[in-house]
């Protein structure tokens, strides 16, 4: 008998909830952690979690934005732009960031579902390079600008985006902000309506020519061609961009000369009658027989560019 009730006593105790442990269970860091939604997770890390941590929630934001819809927009995207706010020398944070963006950007299955999301997302894009005065990281958004420009409507073009490819190309600006403004200034050639090219890209352009960096003008040489495809007006080629052809040609950096060089088959076609005889094929002569003195880089982009050069000629004159 008492072997059966030490029995019935055990299993008494066996059936009986330990309250006590499960409570205290519920109150462990890790058995909280373990409980989060993956929505409740990212607003924790993004709030108090490590570096590391951070980098991985802005990384799968656009999955959790794919599960959680309009939750992570209205949560968690406000948290990322704060984090960003407040890691503003955080280089990793910011490229990391400057990814995502673009990815859901231009991931039109995604950004259709939701209604305003791309206007969300441009914007955060526009405020981080107005504020982002680190070089790196200004560059990273700047970058990110010239990638999402395609999808962006033309209105916001217009109001947002022009303004900032203006002020980038200013003198006072970094020479790396500089060049990546002649990045967005050859986009938004292919975007914007001829007279704005005129009234805004062309003058800035002019202004890049001069720089007093090789880099930033062999960047802008690179992108004649896309100035005088979208004018659509041989005279306001001949008056806005002859001028920048021809003191590239006869620039002292041989690199800035080699990427004039490469364009000039772009642009002549653009050039009327009158500025390829009286003006190009002049220029054109004078950049050869430089070459062939000098013997150097350019020589071979003549060589490359010769008979592309003479057949346009051709065909204008």
């Amino acid at each position: 008998m008492g072997e059966r009730a030490d029995m019935d006593e055990e299993e008494h105790h066996e059936s009986v909830i330990d309250w006590s442990s499960l409570l205290s269970a519920a109150d462990d860091p890790e058995m909280e952690e373990l409980l989060r939604s993956p929505l409740d997770t990212a607003i924790h890390v993004l709030r108090e979690g490590r570096e590391i941590q951070k980098l991985s929630a802005i990384r799968t934001f656009a999955d959790l934005l794919d599960t959680e819809g309009e939750k992570a927009i209205e949560l968690v995207l406000p948290l990322i732009q704060k984090v960003l706010e407040e890691e503003t020398a955080n280089l990793d944070i910011h490229c990391e960031a400057a990814v995502t963006y673009k990815n859901i950007f231009r991931n039109t299955k995604l950004t259709s579902r939701f209604t305003g999301l791309t206007d969300i997302i441009l914007s955060g894009i526009l405020r981080n390079v107005a504020r982002q005065k680190d070089n790196l990281s200004a560059a990273a958004w700047l970058e990110t600008l010239v990638e999402v420009l395609d999808n962006v409507p033309l209105p916001a073009i217009k109001d947002s985006i022009l303004p900032v490819a203006l002020s980038q190309a200013e003198p006072t600006q970094r020479v790396q902000r500089r060049v990546i403004a002649t990045k967005l200034i050859e986009k938004l050639c292919t975007v914007l309506p001829a007279l704005d090219v005129r009234k805004e890209l062309a003058p800035c352009a002019q202004m890049l020519a001069q720089d007093p960096n090789a880099n930033v003008r062999g960047s802008i040489a690179q992108r004649l061609g896309f100035i005088a495809q979208s004018l659509h007006n041989a005279n306001d080629c001949g008056t806005l961009l002859l001028p920048c052809l021809i003191e590239l040609c006869k620039d002292d950096d041989v690199g800035v000369r080699e990427a004039i060089l490469n364009t000039v088959a772009i642009c002549l076609p653009h050039f009327s009658k009158e500025s390829s005889k009286s003006a190009i094929i002049p220029l054109l002569k004078k950049s050869t027989e430089q070459a062939v003195f000098l013997q150097d880089e350019t020589l071979s982009v003549v060589a490359k560019n010769l008979g592309q050069w003479i057949y346009n000629l051709k065909v204008s004159v």
